[in-house]
């Protein structure tokens, strides 16, 4: 268990805090890997888009790209993509602890519903958790808004504002009474964004600063994790990645994911859980309004955006689109143009298996009525 996550733990330096853990290591490695899922098929080279059809993109319509080197994908759809267009949440999650279904601020005008909770002091989580199916890889986006009136806390436990200063974003854990579990947090009084794996000798500590800024209220964000074990317990070839709104939060290619257990994990976490509730005499300045909207989960990382920068580096908050069939030479989807209409820079990514992306393809031609 981190230490700066317990009850009765108070705030202090990312210094005093890495030296609470034992260490840590705070480097970032970059690159992508070998493609790891069972009976992954990858050709050499990067895939290319050659073609999505003469017609402009319309929300709800079939697309079929082309191009090659786009490898294999075991099943076409996602585990799950939640749109909450249907006014009920998706029957996949086992939990959705006190998240309701909100019509009230739509995150762009072809959507009409999202989750949504108020973290009064009393109903402190606002959180997605996945059925007890465990899985090698996991690869999540997710759409989060901290609304203007969101108070995030600033302070360690007992220290006067803890409230909403230690929330928990992520979490991969074992449905078992196994302990060693990948954690994402916020913490208010660094106004940073770590992650570890708890409990695994050896795992990166990893710390990202100017976190509120990266989650600035009032906006809506892309939030997204690609994680992969690591071969075998003690091997420290696992990977974990971050982003926000496209930007690189952490980027881990060689972490210990496991030690003592031989078992893989699910997502337990998937939006926003408060630890702490407020402290003696702490006001928790309520409302404040959290909202999540289209969660995308899968054991797949072969994907495919629609994304407003012309490179991968630059590509900003994409859109998922959903998969109808996936073949090495083409690939079949259901347009989601979320929030891009027809004047909008749109560009195109094909993100094979192990990660790799697409060059760009486009700008994409996105149909006026769509």
């Amino acid at each position: 268990m981190w230490p700066w996550l317990g009850r009765g733990v108070r705030g202090g330096s990312i210094a005093a805090l890495i030296a609470a853990c034992g260490g840590g290591d705070l480097s970032v490695d970059g690159g992508h890997d070998a493609c790891v899922g069972a009976g992954c098929e990858l050709p050499a080279g990067d895939p290319v888009v050659a073609s999505t059809g003469a017609a402009p993109w319309a929300h709800g319509a079939a697309v079929t790209i082309t191009g090659t080197g786009f490898g294999s994908r075991g099943h076409a759809a996602p585990m799950v993509f939640d749109t909450l267009e249907s006014g009920a949440f998706d029957p996949l999650w086992a939990s959705t602890t006190e998240l309701a279904v909100d019509a009230t601020a739509p995150r762009h005008a072809r959507s009409t519903y999202h989750a949504l909770n108020d973290f009064d002091g009393a109903a402190n989580h606002g959180q997605f958790q996945a059925p007890g199916d465990v899985r090698a890889r996991w690869y999540v986006h997710h759409w989060i808004q901290f609304a203007d009136d969101w108070d995030w806390g600033t302070s360690g436990y007992g220290e006067g504002d803890q409230y909403l200063a230690n929330i928990k974003l992520f979490r991969l854990w074992n449905p078992g009474d196994i302990d060693e579990d990948l954690v994402v947090a916020y913490l208010g009084w660094e106004d940073a964004f770590t992650w570890q794996v708890d409990n695994v000798t050896g795992s990166p500590v990893g710390f990202d600063y100017g976190a509120s800024a990266k989650l600035a209220r009032g906006a809506w964000h892309a939030v997204e994790y690609e994680f992969a074990e690591a071969s075998a317990p003690g091997t420290p070839d696992g990977v974990f990645r971050m982003w926000i709104d496209g930007a690189t939060i952490f980027e881990h290619t060689a972490v210990p994911t496991r030690e003592d257990f031989d078992v893989f994990k699910r997502p337990l976490i998937i939006g926003a859980s408060a630890v702490w509730g407020p402290g003696d005499g702490e006001d928790p300045q309520a409302p404040n309004h959290l909202r999540i909207d289209d969660l995308w989960m899968d054991d797949a990382w072969a994907r495919v955006a629609l994304c407003p920068g012309a490179t991968w580096a630059t590509r900003g908050a994409c859109e998922l689109q959903p998969i109808v069939a996936w073949a090495d030479g083409a690939i079949e989807v259901s347009g989601n143009l979320g929030r891009f209409e027809a004047s909008d820079d749109v560009y195109l990514y094909v993100l094979r298996d192990d990660g790799t992306p697409s060059a760009a393809f486009g700008p994409i031609a996105i149909d006026a009525g769509g």
